[in-house]
């Protein structure tokens, strides 16, 4: 790969990463707004907490009348990512989708419990969500396969001092006389 096919490897994924944060935050500030519509109707007096991230989560579960375990498991499952075990890794995605599970029927409970919700608040939120995760989905897939390309750079010069072990070594020649002490 030559210096400018890297370079243009390099501008294309800052390039996917900028879209990739703008079109986050899209959908982030969209669903706070209708986050905070929906708890101010059922009469949560911090709507603003809609623009917290995990205070949010907590928000939706208690509108939605959820138990806190369901945050708890949520908040397990992003521990478990940073544990180097592989079982802590099934867990963590376990856990995750259990937390999703609650949450989305917390959002689902809190949309039956707000006074004149039509669909289109609840598809907003289920959009934002799905459109998230195709977000990351998409850009994820994209990254690792221009990694490929990053495999097919030629290897640096060796500058090691250390003889390879293809190289002859030096014969010891036996008949010279060791130098005597003197």
């Amino acid at each position: 790969m030559t210096p400018v096919q890297f370079e243009t490897l390099i501008l294309k994924q800052l390039a996917h990463l900028g879209i990739f944060v703008f079109l986050y935050v899209v959908c982030w500030v969209g669903q706070c707004i209708t986050l905070q519509k929906w708890l101010r109707k059922i009469g949560e007096e911090n709507a603003w907490g809609a623009w917290v991230p995990f205070y949010s989560t907590w928000l939706v579960l208690k509108g939605g009348d959820k138990h806190w375990w369901w945050f708890a498991s949520l908040i397990l499952s992003i521990l478990f990512t940073f544990v180097p075990w592989d079982f802590a890794q099934y867990l963590a995605s376990l856990l995750s989708v259990i937390a999703d599970v609650g949450i989305i029927w917390a959002y689902f409970v809190m949309w039956k419990k707000a006074p004149r919700q039509g669909w289109f608040n609840f598809g907003w939120i289920v959009a934002t969500w799905v459109l998230t995760i195709c977000l990351v989905v998409v850009v994820g897939v994209d990254v690792f396969k221009d990694l490929k390309a990053y495999e097919t750079l030629p290897p640096p010069p060796s500058s090691s001092p250390i003889p390879s072990e293809s190289s002859t070594p030096v014969p010891f020649d036996s008949s010279s006389p060791n130098p005597s002490p003197s």
